[in-house]
C-alpha cells in the first residue's frame, strides 16, 4: 500500500495534524486511519497530490499529501489524521485528487464518529469531481479552473466567504459558499455554460440559446418541430411525451401545464429567474443562486455581510464589532471589543450596572450616596459618626469614635482639642494635658498627690500624711492640731469628730449626678473634702452624655433628631443639616437610570429619610431598560442579538438554537427532496441564513425527480426499480445491499438516530432526530431552553 507524504503546513493546526504514517500514534491521542480509493478510474494515473480538508462543524483545516518529487499516487492509498485533544466530533473528511496543475479531478467526503484517545478507521472512495461530460448546450468540456495553494490570494482557503470572494475552496462541496466543481454543467441543452475567474473568485454563467440548430439537443424559446428538429414533433397534442417537459395543451392549474414567464418569478431577491425555452413543450424555469456580492440588488448573498454587501443587515452578535457598535456579543471574553458580561469594579462604593444591551453594552459604575452601616462603603463626604464603615480621620472637623477631640475645631467649641487643663482648687488633683491634638486624643488626667512632702509647702495633705515632724508621714500642709475633735483654721473638718457630727471628715463622696466624678481628696486627715468635677470626656457605660457628645461617640447619649448629627443607632440624615452637605435628609431621589431606580423611604422628621436604589431585573418593554436576562422576544427594549438562542425580529435564525430546533441556522440548505431545486442566503454567523426551495415542474430524466403529470415514457426518475444498482427518485439506497440495517451515531449528543423506510424497498434511511427535552440525567446533551437547574449536561450560568 502507497502512502504520500505531508507536503504541506495546516491552515488551522489548532483542530488537527495530518501525519503520514499510523505508526506514529501517541498514547492518549485520537487519529484517524483514512484509505482512499478511486472510483472514477478516468483519472487514474493522473494523480499526484490528495488535499483533505477536515471539519469539526466549526472550524477546518486542509492539507496536501503528495509523493516525493510530485510523483503519481497509485490506488488505494492511505494516510492518517491526528485530531487536536479539543476536538470531539464527528467530523467531516473531504478529500480531493489533484493532477500536477492542481487541478480537481476526483473528490469524496465521509463522516466520522469519534472515538477519543483511538484511531478510527474511515474508507473514502473518489468519485467524479463535477459533471464529467458536458450537456448538449456545451461546447465541449471546459477547462477546470484551480490553482496551487501558494498562489491564492490571502483569505482565500480560510472556510469563510471574505470580500472579493464569490466562494471558499475550504467549505466543503453541498455547503452553502462552496465553489463550484469541474466545470459549471447545469444540465440543460439550452444554456451555454460558462466558468470564469480562479481560486476563491469562481463564477458560473448560463446563457440561454436561442439560435435554431439541429443536432444540438435544444428547443429554443419561440421554435416548433418545424424550425429546429431537436423540438418536439407531438406539442400540443395534451400529453407530456418522451423528449418535453411539459405540454402547451395541458390547461393552466393542471400537472404537466407549460410555465410562462410570471411562473418563474420565485420572489426570492437572491436567485436569477429565467423562463428558458418559452413557448416550447421544452418550457421550464430555472433559479440559479446569486454569489456576486452587489450593492442594490436587494440580495444578501451566501456568505455575505454588512461589511461586503450593504444589502446585508447590521448584526449584532456576529462576532465582529462593526462601524456603530461598542461592542459584540459574538467575540468570545476578553478578546477586543467583547461586551461585559459581568460588570465589577471591586469598589464597595460603586453601584455595578450594565447601560445599554447587545452592542452597545457598557459598564457603568454608580456612586453610592446613601450612608449604611456594614456594607464595606464609605461615600463621599461620610465620616466614622454617619456611617460605621467609614475610619475616623484626625482633622475632619468632626469627633468621630475612638477620638477625644478634633483638631481642626476652634478653640472653646465642643469637641475642640484642650491646650490647658483646668486649675486644681484642692492643691491634691493637679491635672496635665495627655495625647496629642495631631492623634484628636488630648484629655486632662487628673494625677492624685500622694506622697507626703516634709519640705515643700504645696498646699496638699495627702491621705496618710500628718504634721508630727518625726514621723515618716511628715507633711509641711498638714495641720498640727489635726484630731482634737475641733476644726481650727487651716483645717476642713477633724479626723476627731464623730460621723454625723459637725467637722465630721468624709469617709465617701456620692452626689448622685451621673455626669461628675465623685472624688474623695486627702480621706484620713484634716483636709479631708469631697470633689465632683464635671465629667467631659466620653466614656460608654458610665451613665454620663458629656457635653457636646452624641450616640456615635457615647452609647450612653440617646440619639437626638435635629442635633446636626446623624447618629448611626437610628437616623439615615439630620434634618438641621444644610442641603448639600453629607448627612442633610434627601427631599426627593434621583430621576431613574437606564436600569436602576431610586425609592423614596423613611421620612426628614425622624431623621430617617433615605434614597434606595435598586437595579431593574424584570423583562418589560418600554421602561427604557434590557436587563442581561431578557431579550428581544420577551423585552421591546432589547436589540436583537444574533447568537442568543431566540430568533428575533430581522433574524432569518438564530446560530445559538441547537441544530434541529426550530429556528436554528441550517449549514445546508439541501433539504433532500430531489423535486425541489434549494438556494441559501445570507449567513450562518449573522443570523441571515435563509433557505429557499422552488419546485421541480418539468418533466427532465436525470434529476431524480418525478413531478407531478410525468411518466416513465417522459421522465425515466418515474420509473424506480428497487436492485436495479441504480437510486432513483424515491430511493434513498439500491441495491438493497448497501441499505442500512442499523444506524451509527453521527458523533452529536444532542441527536438520536433513527432508522426509517426499508431495505427491500430501497428506503431505509438513518436521520438524526433532535433531543429538545431537559433532563436531570446527563446524556450529555444540553438541548436549547434548558439550563444547570433543569438539565444536569448544562453549564453553570447559562443554557
Amino acid at each position: 500500500m502507497t502512502r504520500p507524504s505531508a507536503a504541506a503546513r495546516l491552515a488551522a493546526p489548532a483542530l488537527l495534524a495530518l501525519l503520514a504514517l499510523p505508526a506514529c500514534d501517541r498514547e492518549g491521542d485520537t487519529f484517524i486511519l483514512v484509505r482512499v480509493n478511486l472510483r472514477y478510474r478516468a483519472v487514474e494515473g493522473q494523480v499526484t497530490t490528495l488535499r483533505a480538508t477536515v471539519e469539526d462543524g466549526t472550524r477546518n483545516a486542509m492539507r496536501d499529501f503528495s509523493r516525493p518529487s510530485q510523483g503519481l499516487i497509485a490506488f488505494p492509498t492511505s494516510f492518517t489524521i491526528e485530531l487536536g485533544r479539543q476536538v470531539v466530533g464527528p467530523v467531516k473528511i473531504d478529500v480531493r485528487a489533484l493532477n500536477a496543475a492542481r487541478m480537481t479531478l476526483a473528490q469524496g467526503a465521509a463522516d466520522v464518529s469519534l472515538k477519543i484517545g483511538q484511531t478510527n478507521e474511515s474508507e473514502l472512495w473518489l468519485d467524479c469531481f463535477g459533471v464529467c461530460a458536458a450537456d448538449g448546450g456545451s461546447d465541449g468540456p471546459l477547462a477546470a479552473v484551480d490553482v496551487a495553494a501558494s498562489d491564492l490570494p490571502p483569505g482565500c482557503g480560510n472556510g469563510r466567504i471574505d470580500p472579493t470572494e464569490t466562494c471558499d475552496i475550504a467549505i466543503p462541496v453541498g455547503r452553502p459558499g462552496a465553489c463550484p466543481p469541474l466545470t459549471c454543467d447545469d444540465g440543460l441543452a439550452c444554456t451555454v455554460d460558462v466558468k470564469t475567474g480562479s481560486g476563491c473568485a469562481v463564477r458560473c454563467g448560463h446563457i440561454e440559446i436561442t439560435t435554431f440548430m439541429a443536432g444540438d439537443g435544444c428547443c429554443p424559446a419561440n421554435s416548433n418541430n418545424g424550425l429546429d428538429p431537436d423540438c418536439s414533433a407531438t406539442c400540443g397534442n395534451g400529453r407530456i411525451d418522451s423528449g418535453e417537459t411539459c405540454d402547451s395543451r395541458i390547461a393552466a392549474g393542471r400537472p404537466g401545464v407549460c410555465p410562462v414567464a410570471d411562473d418563474c418569478v420565485d420572489r426570492d431577491f437572491c436567485t436569477t429567474d429565467v423562463h428558458i425555452s418559452a413557448h416550447t413543450c421544452s418550457a421550464r424555469c430555472v433559479h440559479s443562486v446569486i454569489t456576486e456580492f452587489i450593492a442594490g440588488d436587494r440580495c444578501c448573498p451566501s456568505g455575505a455581510s454588512n461589511q461586503s454587501d450593504p444589502d446585508c443587515p447590521v448584526v449584532c452578535g456576529n462576532g465582529v464589532k462593526e462601524a456603530g457598535e461598542l461592542c459584540d456579543p459574538g467575540i468570545k471574553a476578553p478578546g477586543p471589543g467583547a461586551c461585559p458580561a459581568t460588570c465589577v469594579d471591586n469598589d464597595p462604593c460603586t453601584i455595578n450596572t450594565r447601560d445599554g444591551a447587545g452592542c452597545q453594552a457598557t459598564c457603568k459604575f454608580v456612586p453610592m450616596r446613601d450612608f449604611i452601616n456594614g456594607d464595606t462603603c464609605c461615600p463621599q463626604g461620610g465620616n466614622r459618626n454617619i456611617d460605621s464603615d467609614c475610619r475616623a480621620v484626625c482633622g475632619n472637623g468632626v469627633v468621630e469614635a475612638g477620638e477625644l477631640c478634633d483638631r481642626s475645631m476652634a478653640a472653646g467649641t465642643p469637641g475642640a482639642c484642650l491646650t490647658e487643663c483646668p486649675v486644681d482648687s484642692t492643691g491634691c488633683l493637679p491635672a496635665r494635658i495627655e495625647g496629642s491634638a495631631e492623634s484628636c486624643n488630648v484629655r486632662c488626667q487628673t494625677v492624685p498627690i500622694t506622697t507626703c512632702s516634709k519640705n515643700t509647702k504645696d498646699g496638699c495633705c495627702p491621705a496618710n500624711c500628718n504634721a508630727v515632724a518625726t514621723s515618716p508621714g511628715h507633711d509641711v500642709d498638714c495641720s498640727a492640731t489635726c484630731g482634737n475633735g475641733t476644726v481650727e483654721p487651716g483645717e476642713l473638718c477633724d479626723t476627731a469628730t464623730a460621723q454625723g457630727g459637725r467637722g465630721a471628715c468624709p469617709l465617701v463622696c456620692n452626689d448622685g449626678v451621673s455626669c461628675t466624678s465623685d472624688l474623695l481628696v486627702s480621706p484620713g486627715t484634716c483636709s479631708a473634702q469631697c470633689q465632683f468635677p464635671a465629667i467631659v470626656t466620653v466614656r460608654a457605660g458610665d451613665g454620663c452624655c458629656p457635653p457636646g457628645a452624641n450616640n456615635n461617640l457615647d452609647s450612653d447619649c440617646p440619639p437626638v433628631c435635629g442635633n446636626g448629627v446623624v447618629e448611626a443607632a437610628r437616623e439615615t440624615c439630620d434634618r438641621s443639616i444644610a442641603a448639600g452637605i453629607p448627612g442633610a435628609c434627601p427631599v426627593t431621589c434621583p430621576a431613574p437610570m437606564v436600569c436602576m431606580r431610586f425609592t423614596f423611604g423613611g421620612a426628614a422628621d425622624a431623621c430617617t429619610a433615605r434614597c434606595a436604589s435598586a437595579l431593574v431585573t424584570s423583562c418589560v418593554g418600554g421602561d427604557g431598560c434590557c436587563p442581561a436576562s431578557c431579550h428581544a422576544g420577551n423585552d421591546a427594549d432589547c436589540p436583537a442579538v444574533c447568537g442568543n438562542g431566540v430568533l428575533e425580529s430581522g433574524e432569518a435564525c438564530d446560530r445559538g438554537i441547537t441544530a434541529g430546533n426550530p429556528d436554528a441556522c441550517p449549514a445546508s440548505c439541501d433539504d433532500g427532496n430531489s423535486c425541489t431545486t434549494d438556494a441559501a442566503s445570507g449567513r450562518v454567523e449573522d443570523c441571515t441564513r435563509r433557505c429557499t426551495s422552488n419546485p421541480v415542474l418539468a418533466c427532465a430524466t436525470g434529476d431524480g425527480c418525478c413531478p407531478a403529470g410525468c411518466a416513465p415514457d417522459s421522465d425515466k426518475d418515474c420509473a424506480a426499480t428497487c436492485g436495479n444498482g441504480v437510486l432513483e427518485t424515491r430511493e434513498t439506497c439500491d441495491p438493497p445491499s448497501n441499505c442500512p440495517t442499523m444506524c451509527p451515531d453521527d458523533g452529536d449528543p444532542c441527536t438520536q438516530e433513527k432508522l426509517t423506510g426499508a431495505a427491500n424497498r430501497c428506503t431505509a434511511a438513518c436521520s438524526a432526530m433532535p433531543i429538545m427535552a431537559c433532563t436531570r440525567i446527563s446524556d450529555r446533551c444540553c438541548p436549547t431552553g434548558c439550563d444547570r437547574t433543569s438539565d444536569a449536561d448544562c453549564p453553570a450560568g447559562g443554557s
